[in-house]
């Protein structure tokens, strides 16, 4: 009864070693996924950005272009006043 008691007691201590290994796995696996998702979020905010950017330029160019346009005529797209 001694030699089961023991192999039981063995066992448990096992259990109980692996089980803060486990949580470290579980643990990285979370940092890991965390650093992921941080990733995702700068490249996500950065093509935002530059999209916004793009925007704004493409906003500018055409209110530049409508101005000419204005300013100095434009043969056929000139909006007789």
């Amino acid at each position: 009864m001694s030699g089961e008691k023991n192999s039981h007691e063995q066992e448990q201590a096992a259990g109980e070693a692996q089980q803060p290994s486990q949580e470290k796995s579980e643990a990285t696996l979370l940092n890991e996924k965390v650093a992921e998702l941080e990733k995702l979020s700068a490249q996500l905010k950065d093509q935002l950005l530059r999209k916004a950017a793009e925007f704004d330029n493409y906003k500018r160019r055409t209110e530049n272009d409508f101005a000419s346009l204005t300013k100095f005529g434009g043969g056929k797209y000139h909006h007789p006043s």
